[in-house]
């Protein structure tokens, strides 16, 4: 009887919560898109897969705090890592004509479509002393909202940068920090996420066979079991 219900409990483990996992590193590169998008979002595929997604978006800053659209601006080079050529994604509402994020604009990041153990954001064009702020929550930013930007990760660098501190937040924030002419550029992200294993049919139907045997088992056992049961109680006296 307990190899049956070891039988039923690991086919439905398998079936209904033992998918396969697999962790695997996506790269996402934001620049070489040729200018404007045309739009304050935009959608972009890993590098060396179609999914999953990342969307980007821009917000400024006006009045009161009050959050407007900005449009996306993609400059250099398409590659991930950027080749240290002003690569990457910016704003086109930056006053200094470099088309990159100023203080009081920020890009926010949604990573919803990944389950993510490590991350990286890859920061360009921080060049004489400019400073980068990036910042995460599960709250996503909104035009027509009142926002304020919070205290986040500063840093002066360029290339990868360990923000593996933000796990958990959906939405990833980077600005630039200092006077009106500072700029920056958001390079890329490259992260290491928990996906599907290649064959979670198989796993299915392993499970499934499993759970299917010991049902059935434990079905033609229990009759055996009660019929025995019945024979005695016949032929004991009364």
């Amino acid at each position: 009887m307990r190899i049956s219900k070891i039988t039923v409990l690991l086919g439905a483990f398998v079936v209904f919560g033992g998918a396969l996992q697999a962790s695997t590193t996506y790269t996402y590169a934001f620049g070489g898109l040729g200018g404007d998008l045309g739009s304050n979002t935009h959608t972009f595929a890993p590098s060396a897969a179609p999914n999953p997604d990342v969307t980007a978006t821009g917000f400024t800053l006006g009045p009161k705090s009050i959050l407007s659209a900005v449009d996306l601006y993609s400059k250099g080079s398409g590659v991930f890592p950027p080749p240290n050529d002003e690569s990457g994604l910016g704003l086109a509402n930056d006053r200094t004509g470099d088309h990159e994020v100023t203080p009081g604009s920020f890009i926010m990041l949604d990573l919803g479509n990944l389950s993510i153990s490590t991350l990286g954001i890859y920061t360009e064009s921080t060049t004489n002393g400019e400073e980068w702020e990036i910042w995460g929550s599960n709250t996503a930013a909104v035009a027509g909202k009142a926002f304020t930007i919070p205290t986040g990760v500063t840093g002066f660098t360029e290339g990868d940068q360990n923000m593996n501190s933000l796990i958990g937040d959906r939405y990833i924030f980077i600005t630039a920090l200092g006077n009106r002419n500072n700029n920056i550029l958001l390079g890329g992200i490259t992260v290491t996420a928990s996906t599907a294993a290649p064959e979670p049919a198989s796993a299915g139907l392993l499970g499934l066979a499993l759970l299917i045997s010991g049902l059935v088992f434990r079905s033609r056992f229990g009759k055996k079991l009660s019929s025995s049961n019945i024979t005695e109680s016949v032929l004991l006296p009364m």
